[in-house]
């Protein structure tokens, strides 16, 4: 893996290098500055160490990013259920999409970025912001087809249900856990282990109520980022899941 964010930035297809490399930076304060209030105080890291690691595993996201046709982690699913596969942001994910392409995941994404676009043709990718992403979702759904969903961050205007998360509430995406209630989903938390992503817990949804599904997903992400707080991605998305508003 390259050990230049630059170099790695510059290979990815329509990507603002200088946007990216201002925002790491500004990424790690936030992320440490979050990490010592959620988690401890003193945060039990060094700062230096804390933004090192951080930055590194940026460095190693967008690595992945650069290389998914290549860099590939196979992902084991359960066959005999229709998954809503609950992803979070750590630096192994891009290396999912070559995986979510062969098994005819449908990966939602917040914009079509032009690295996307072999994904968006292949139909593997759905811009669920787009105007009829809504209800090419429900429609997946009604299939059966298994999703991929990010739900440790929320885009403005995405209806939510507030969750405790790190002890707060935070809201956390509504819309994705009715359509697999109504559709007899399962959730399939994934995560990092030794060098592969796995599985690491299911909660059948039938039965269910939305709000059971909130509290799970954020439960069951929260002790993934506690594993590994520097290697958590998502931490500047925090002040907007805790604002009242």
């Amino acid at each position: 893996m390259p050990n230049d964010l630059h170099t790695v930035l510059s290979g990815i297809h329509g990507l603002k290098v200088d946007a990216v490399e201002r925002s790491v930076p500004a990424c790690t304060d936030h992320a440490f500055a979050w990490a010592g209030k959620l988690l401890a105080a003193p945060h039990p890291r060094a700062r230096a160490d804390f933004s090192s690691a951080h930055q590194r595993a940026w460095l190693e996201a967008m690595s992945n990013l650069s290389a998914w046709k290549t860099r590939q982690i196979d992902l084991n699913l359960p066959a005999s259920e229709k998954l809503l596969i609950v992803g979070w942001y750590f630096p192994e994910l891009a290396s999912l999409l070559g995986t979510a392409k062969e098994k005819h995941v449908v990966v939602l994404v917040s914009n079509d970025a032009p690295w996307l676009s072999e994904l968006k043709d292949a139909g593997t990718t759905l811009n669920f912001r787009a105007e009829g992403g809504a209800s090419a979702l429900a429609a997946y759904m009604r299939e059966g087809r298994n999703v991929f969903a990010m739900m440790d961050n929320i885009h403005p205007g995405t209806e939510f249900i507030r969750s405790p998360f790190f002890g707060r509430p935070a809201k956390t995406p509504a819309a994705i856990l009715r359509l697999a209630i109504r559709n007899g989903y399962t959730l399939a938390l994934i995560a990092p282990r030794d060098n592969r992503v796995e599985v690491v817990a299911t909660l059948p949804t039938a039965g269910k109520q939305p709000e059971d599904l909130a509290a799970w997903v954020n439960q069951k992400i929260e002790q993934e980022v506690r594993r590994a707080p520097e290697r958590w991605l998502s931490w500047p998305t925090l002040a907007y899941r805790f604002q009242a508003s």
